[in-house]
């Protein structure tokens, strides 16, 4: 397989600027309102979403190729993921704060909190509701690091299979477990990372039929869950998925979409709640809510490459080469996967 997989990198822009499109058109309409324009068109942005989930199930199994041992997954994701979340959080709380938000302002308290990034498992009010995902991403982590550390990485296939009839069990209420213990279980998402994980196994020609039972399972499973309507966009995600790390979809090497898969992380923890207050902005100067948008959209975008530039590239980089400093013994070089993951 490629060292780089650009049509990737293009998937995840799409998905980021389709969960931006959601929350300026579909979501802001219904917390504030949008006179005259429903932005029911985007609702399915938030689809956007599952695709990040699916494909970062894909990432981390391609990325565990470069991985020695438990703590280079723990650094390789911290690194990764804190650094400019952490930057996103106090930019968001300042501007929240300055500009005000109805609805949106989190006390003292819960900002520090949220440093955690899993605060929600405490209940704890996010700075910006989009970080509920990085929950998710931060258990299914841990979920790999424990599969890692147990050294049952090849077993992989069993424990799939397992946690999806889990989910299955904990769906239909035939085992009851508290909200928390549900949610550090993965019931409702694991079905998505899984489908990544199959993918991976396939492309890479290490699958067997359990594989595909797995994967099957994994969209069928997704109708009980969600929904028929889901099973079919999950479904269409896969394929095209599965098309574009086989080198099948070569119209995706497009720089522009290329570029915001680059930014994708940094754009999804700032564009929410700065783009509602800049729309917000633009209603109370009679600006066009279409005006308004591009603006918020231009904005974003622009901060998201500013942090991507100056934060997230050269902290991760920073901690990985302390990282290494500190090993006691000189490390070969390795192969090293350049895709990074939501």
């Amino acid at each position: 397989m490629r060292k780089r997989i650009e049509e990737l990198d293009a998937l995840r822009g799409i998905a980021a600027i389709s969960v931006v499109l959601f929350h300026y058109f579909f979501r802001y309409n219904q917390l504030f309102g949008h006179p005259n324009m429903d932005g029911a068109f985007f609702a399915y942005g938030k689809n956007g979403v599952e695709l990040f989930f699916i494909i970062s199930g894909f990432v981390i199994f391609w990325s565990l190729n470069s991985i020695k041992k438990p703590l280079d997954f723990v650094v390789s994701r911290f690194s990764r993921l804190y650094p400019v979340y952490w930057i996103a959080v106090i930019l968001t709380f300042l501007f929240v704060g300055f500009f005000e938000l109805p609805g949106r302002a989190v006390d003292l308290p819960s900002f520090i909190g949220n440093f955690l990034m899993f605060h929600d498992y405490f209940d704890i009010p996010s700075v910006d509701g989009v970080y509920w995902t990085l929950k998710v991403e931060l258990t299914f982590y841990l979920w790999i690091l424990v599969i890692l550390s147990l050294k049952k990485l090849h077993k992989i296939n069993i424990i799939i299979l397992f946690a999806l009839i889990l989910s299955a069990l904990i769906h239909l209420k035939i085992i009851h477990l508290p909200r928390q213990v549900k949610e550090l279980l993965m019931f409702q998402w694991f079905a998505l990372f899984s489908i990544g994980i199959c993918l991976y196994k396939i492309s890479n020609k290490k699958h067997n039929t359990f594989t595909f039972v797995n994967l099957t399972l994994s969209l069928l499973i997704t109708i009980l869950i969600f929904s028929f309507k889901s099973f079919i966009i999950y479904s269409c995600f896969t394929i095209i998925l599965y098309l574009a790390v086989n080198n099948k979809m070569s119209f995706l090497r497009n720089k522009k979409l290329i570029f915001l898969g680059t930014i994708s992380y940094s754009l999804y923890l700032i564009h929410q709640n700065i783009g509602y207050i800049i729309i917000r902005k633009g209603y109370q100067y009679d600006i066009h809510p279409i005006i308004s948008i591009t603006i918020a959209i231009i904005f974003t975008i622009g901060l998201s490459f500013l942090l991507n530039k100056y934060i997230e590239k050269p902290t991760g980089k920073f901690i990985k080469k302390i990282y290494k400093l500190r090993q006691p013994t000189t490390i070969s070089k390795q192969k090293k996967s350049t895709i990074d993951t939501l």
